[in-house]
């Protein structure tokens, strides 16, 4: 017997369609797939408003960084270092 591969998102889907039945216990569902009820909820919303691609796993890096230094500013240190080959 070959080995049953479950992926992610179709877990994730099949979640969200047991969620949609009438007689089912979120909560008691939640626990059957081994996540949280907060957990459930995201996936269940998330499946609304986007479909079945609002399942897949979110970007975790930032849109901005406030630390990150301006394009103009690396061109000027490359500049100078180029031009001071021999300092440190």
């Amino acid at each position: 017997m070959p080995w049953k591969e479950n992926n992610t998102v179709d877990l994730r889907f099949q979640f969200v369609l047991d969620s949609f039945q009438n007689d089912v216990n979120f909560t008691q569902l939640c626990a059957q797939y081994g996540i949280s009820t907060k957990c459930g909820y995201k996936w269940k919303e998330r499946f609304l408003k986007e479909g079945r691609d609002g399942l897949l796993d979110k970007k975790r890096t930032p849109k901005n960084s406030p630390a990150k230094i301006a394009e103009e500013t690396i061109l000027e240190i490359i500049k100078i270092k180029n031009n001071k080959k021999f300092w440190g």
